[in-house]
């Protein structure tokens, strides 16, 4: 794997200068579209013109931001829209360049849906605007502070900006109950969202209790029976078709139900396809063994690479655990040890989850031929270490005893000519 990422429901800024066009990195395009326009070379306007957040050409009256906060003495303090911009962020000078009759303050004012139809003759603004509005965000405008988001709205605008970037490898995807709070037709798109992920190669693990993201799953977990001290056992694993035939399973039994309840056969699993033929088995997969972390009860599981795994079951029966407290925390603690020391002191180092073994996170080699006479030999590694090591605290010996004499002499001659003047 080339990367381990996170995908929680935590905003995507901290202030409201952020929005969905700074987050996804639509705005840059589109100042660059503005300060192309024969308007603003006229004016000698550069992009940095069409930026909030530089001097120049936002408003300085509220630095950009649209809004004041204004202080009250016995209530609290209140946001209204800054007198001398109307809260369009940018001066007046600004906004007299136009793009097919927008200022920079009207395309901050669009949705998603409204801004890709006027930017679509334009691939680098029409691709991220095109991935917001395919999982559901059409109607987020694109200068809405990222504060006023929900936590479903935040997770998938992090989905969107992993979804845009260009192919460069596996990565593993850990989200944990996506589709909270969204509607059924929400899903289907959230479900269509990981599914390009995993035709581009990628892992996606989610923790998940909705149906129909079960039913589209490559694979499900499930855990339990129960919650807290009652659960961290693996009750099945499989296929959904292979989890409905497992007894004992409640996951099981919900799905017998609806498959059931629908009629026509409208819940049979559809085939999926991906660019050169129908979906395989996955070659590898990532093997968890002996997990323990808070109540796990040393289970063994294999999630396969390249597909979508689903891990279920009830409140408190480990999922996130699983998930989030297992794999991820593994993945992460073994990307930072591959780097220095120096960089280790700022991001920090996290203690191994309690788990035996963990496979499959590092990327396989291409070739599969072995060489038996490229491994050293037991212990000629460790005798070539510690010899090495003896060789450098030799010299380091060495230059000590040299440095200590050198400074004895040193001393020894700054004594003598400090004594006639004591005497």
């Amino acid at each position: 794997m080339k990367d381990v990422v996170t995908v929680d429901g935590s905003p995507i800024g901290r202030t409201p200068r952020s929005n969905p066009a700074t987050y996804t990195g639509v705005l840059t395009p589109i100042r660059d579209l503005f300060a192309a326009l024969p308007e603003a070379k006229m004016r000698g306007y550069g992009k940095s013109r069409f930026s909030f957040n530089v001097a120049g050409g936002r408003c300085e009256a509220c630095g950009g931001g649209g809004a004041k906060l204004v202080e009250l003495q016995f209530l609290a303090p209140v946001t209204v829209p800054c007198e001398e911009c109307g809260g369009h962020r940018f001066q007046a000078e600004t906004l007299e360049v136009h793009y097919k009759g927008k200022s920079i303050a009207d395309v901050l004012a669009m949705t998603a849906e409204e801004a890709l139809e006027l930017f679509r003759d334009h691939p680098k603004i029409a691709r991220p605007l095109e991935v917001l509005v395919e999982i559901g965000l059409a109607y987020v405008t694109l200068g809405q502070p990222s504060t006023t988001l929900s936590g479903g709205e935040a997770q998938r605008m992090k989905l969107a900006t992993e979804l845009q970037r260009r192919p460069g490898g596996q990565a593993l995807y850990l989200l944990d109950e996506p589709t909270t709070g969204l509607h059924l037709a929400d899903v289907a798109r959230l479900v269509a969202a990981f599914q390009k992920l995993v035709d581009l190669g990628h892992t996606v693990v989610v923790v998940e209790h909705n149906l129909d993201l079960l039913l589209a799953a490559d694979h499900v977990i499930e855990l339990g029976p129960e919650g807290g001290a009652e659960g961290g056992r693996l009750v099945a694993e499989g296929t959904p078709e292979a989890i409905e035939r497992t007894k004992g399973s409640p996951t099981g039994e919900v799905l017998r139900a609806l498959r059931r309840s629908r009629a026509g056969g409208l819940a049979a699993p559809v085939e999926r396809t991906v660019p050169g033929g129908p979906r395989q088995a996955a070659a590898s997969a990532i093997s968890i063994r002996g997990a323990r972390t808070h109540n796990l009860q040393g289970i063994d599981v294999d999630v396969p690479r390249d597909a979508l795994t689903v891990v279920t079951g009830p409140s408190g029966s480990g999922k996130s655990s699983l998930a989030l407290d297992t794999i991820y925390t593994e993945g992460r603690r073994r990307f930072v040890e591959s780097l220095s020391t120096y960089a280790r002191q700022f991001l920090g180092t996290k203690d191994r989850p309690p788990v035996d073994r963990i496979d499959g996170l590092r990327r396989r080699r291409r070739s599969t031929t072995t060489c038996a006479c490229s491994s050293p030999a037991p212990g000629r590694g460790i005798a070539r270490t510690t010899a090495r090591s003896s060789r450098r605290a030799t010299r380091a010996g060495s230059r000590g005893a040299s440095s200590r004499s050198s400074t004895g002499a040193r001393a020894g001659s700054s004594r003598r000519s400090r004594s006639p003047r004591r005497s």
